[in-house]
């Protein structure tokens, strides 16, 4: 099932089949026929081949060798779940109230959190009370909706899918509604550790704080300090920074800092430092820490989360410009290859992860596609195009190196 409705009309355009031949062969770089340029591009093909061999000719692209194949099995899983879940009472009473930027009352959540109600209830007051404070405009999603209905989210997916059993406290639905919470509560790593002893229960803070991405946190909270001496946020600065950290005040994260600083030591610096530390640490870092996590301790629930997370992230992208359009689709799949190490291991996991990888690659593929048959400017669609193949390459190659 499609998360991606404006891309609906791609596979129904009569150029489609066309466009479809074409990307195949840009993915291999493989000269296309003109035939095929023909009925793309009926007054363009000969310059449409020749901006085809310029983009096999980049030197700062390498294509992989391996294109990644759509999951044999289609699943939907996460899909249904999160349709069927939206005719439940009390999702439907809490959800109404978090769009409307209203706090549930405890009666409310108790139809969904049982006895864990008091917990949900204090936490999200605590976002719920903090964006009418500053406005709302701080705390909504690019769609224009409360940030923390996306935490909710989540949430009924997990609680769709019955993760908690019949447990009166159900701890995987309060994990996945506190997911983010570290991360969007506080800016500042002196104020970790009161947010999570106020409103994260202890008996789920282990889960949560591996749900949390330390290091993109590690970043804002440098970010911050830099600022506040004046300072720009580039390699040198930022690692100077790491050193000044007291891990008197805050120890949970001195193995973080440890990894990051080991990390970014050989890397070049570049003009945008931070994004480059919150994309690539993602994966390399992030992501890597809760798959070792999940081996050692054999427990793959906080890994299906993150793909319940990661997908209710991608049914929203249509708010997102492009370029973030496409850094989510690379997380969503760096999620999937990582997964993917530990296929077999947990039957849930795995058919999660494979309607998180259909997403990813269906997404791409349209996407490309869609530049590639727009019917005016085709130079600059066309280009586009080439684009989008280079910055969704993880997607496109199971084997394309990053770094």
């Amino acid at each position: 099932m499609s998360l991606h409705a404006e891309f609906d009309f791609v596979k129904h355009h009569p150029k489609y089949p066309y466009a479809k031949s074409l990307l195949e062969d840009l993915l291999r770089h493989k000269e296309p026929s003109r035939e095929v340029l023909k009925e793309l591009y009926p007054s363009l093909v000969d310059i449409a081949l020749r901006n085809i061999i310029l983009f096999y000719a980049d030197p700062k692209f390498t294509p992989g060798e391996q294109l990644r194949q759509h999951p044999k099995e289609k699943y939907t899983e996460l899909y249904d779940a999160s349709v069927a879940i939206e005719s439940h009472p009390a999702v439907q009473a809490i959800e109404s109230d978090l769009i409307n930027r209203m706090l549930p009352e405890i009666d409310t959540l108790q139809g969904m959190y049982r006895a864990g109600a008091v917990d949900a209830y204090a936490f999200l007051k605590f976002f719920v009370n903090r964006a009418a404070k500053r406005g709302w405009s701080r705390d909504n999603r690019e769609c224009g909706i409360p940030e923390v209905t996306h935490y909710q989210a989540v949430a009924n997916t997990v609680f769709a899918l019955g993760f908690d059993g019949d447990n009166p406290r159900p701890y995987k639905t309060l994990t996945a509604l506190m997911h983010d919470g570290v991360e969007g509560g506080v800016a500042r790593l002196e104020e970790w550790n009161q947010f999570i002893k106020k409103y994260i229960p202890k008996e789920i803070r282990k889960s949560v704080l591996a749900l949390t991405n330390k290091y993109n946190f590690i970043a804002l909270d440098r970010d911050h300090h830099l600022k506040d001496k004046g300072l720009r946020f580039d390699k040198e600065n930022f690692i100077n920074s790491l050193y000044n950290i007291d891990f008197k005040q805050v120890p949970w994260v001195e193995t973080e800092v440890q990894k990051l600083r080991e990390y970014i030591k050989d890397v070049e610096d570049v003009q945008d430092f931070k994004a480059f530390i919150k994309y690539h640490t993602y994966d390399a870092l992030y992501l890597e820490d809760m798959y070792n996590d999940a081996v050692a301790t054999n427990d793959f629930s906080v890994l299906d989360i993150k793909e319940i997370d990661i997908w209710r992230n991608s049914e929203g992208k249509e708010a997102l410009n492009m370029a973030k359009r496409i850094g989510n689709t690379n997380k969503q799949i760096f999620l999937v290859d990582k997964v993917k190490r530990v296929a077999g291991k947990w039957a849930p996991l795995d058919r999660h992860n494979a309607e998180n990888e259909e997403d990813a690659l269906s997404f791409s593929e349209d996407t490309t596609i869609a530049y590639l048959i727009h019917s005016n400017a085709q130079q600059r669609f066309k280009g586009s195009a080439f684009e989008k193949i280079r910055r969704l390459a993880p997607v496109f190659y199971t084997d394309y190196k990053r770094l």
